[in-house]
């Protein structure tokens, strides 16, 4: 906890050999982790297309759409990013885990009251929760990077990468590029193994084509120009560079 009484970690290791060295979670991965996990999308199939943040204003926190995904329910609705999220149904949202939890109870054609703070005016905004698209499901996650990226790809195991680093816990081959696709101008290569991504300050690892998914719903994506790939080539690590548009615009055209 800081000085405030704010959680802002969770222990999950400490070396008793090492004067008690402890090692945390930032609470923030922590909550982001936590929203996907009870998400609608993974515990009811269904699919609202808000795509929120937590920002932090002195000691006021506010919700704030960052992305409306395109043709989702949230766009059908008229939410728009920068739309504060106030409540959703009776509960009061303090965190995007919040509007997880809010409409976790409604199922595919049952309308939802969201509370938003637009411009300085309050509102509120019906939304229809639909079933999940199934280009969406984890079962075609590898199919829908295919589309989305230009990238087919299939999981290797540690053993393939550990010659470019030993902390490598596996990840994705490139099996084929397509053409002219975000991929191919990032200037990934079949026979190239991709191992993360890394936006701003995070970094995630890629070991399953849902990895790259997840990593493309994060609101960091939403608000930067371009995403550094690392892949292992050759027995060597190296870094590339994605356009945020050109993906975004992929995913626009595949969505209508």
């Amino acid at each position: 906890m800081n000085i405030d009484g704010e959680l802002i970690g969770i222990n999950v290791a400490v070396r008793a050999g090492a004067q008690g060295i402890g090692f945390a979670l930032p609470i923030d991965d922590v909550k982001r982790v936590a929203a996907e996990m009870l998400s609608t999308r993974r515990l009811a199939s269904t699919w609202h297309g808000l795509v929120a943040d937590e920002t932090r204003n002195s000691a006021v926190r506010k919700v704030e759409l960052v992305d409306v995904q395109p043709n989702s329910p949230a766009a059908v609705a008229g939410f728009l990013a920068g739309d504060q999220v106030i409540r959703v149904g009776e509960l009061d949202v303090h965190t995007p885990l919040d509007i997880e939890r809010g409409l976790l109870d409604f199922r595919a054609g049952q309308q939802a009251s969201i509370r938003i703070r637009r411009k300085g005016q309050d509102q509120t905004v019906a939304i229809g929760l639909q079933p999940l698209p199934r280009t969406t499901a984890p079962v075609e996650a590898g199919e829908q990077v295919w589309r989305t990226l230009g990238l087919k790809t299939t999981p290797v195991t540690p053993e393939y990468v550990v010659a470019a680093s030993p902390k490598l816990r596996g990840g994705l081959y490139v099996q084929a590029v397509s053409p002219g696709s975000p991929g191919a101008q990032a200037q990934i290569q079949k026979g190239d193994i991709l191992v993360g991504v890394n936006v701003g300050e995070r970094h995630w690892e890629t070991i399953r084509p849902d990895n790259i998914l997840f990593i493309l719903r994060q609101p960091e994506v939403t608000q930067s120009q371009h995403l550094q790939f690392y892949i292992v080539r050759q027995n060597g690590l190296q870094r590339h560079s994605m356009s945020v548009a050109e993906v975004a615009t992929t995913r626009h055209t595949l969505s209508r």
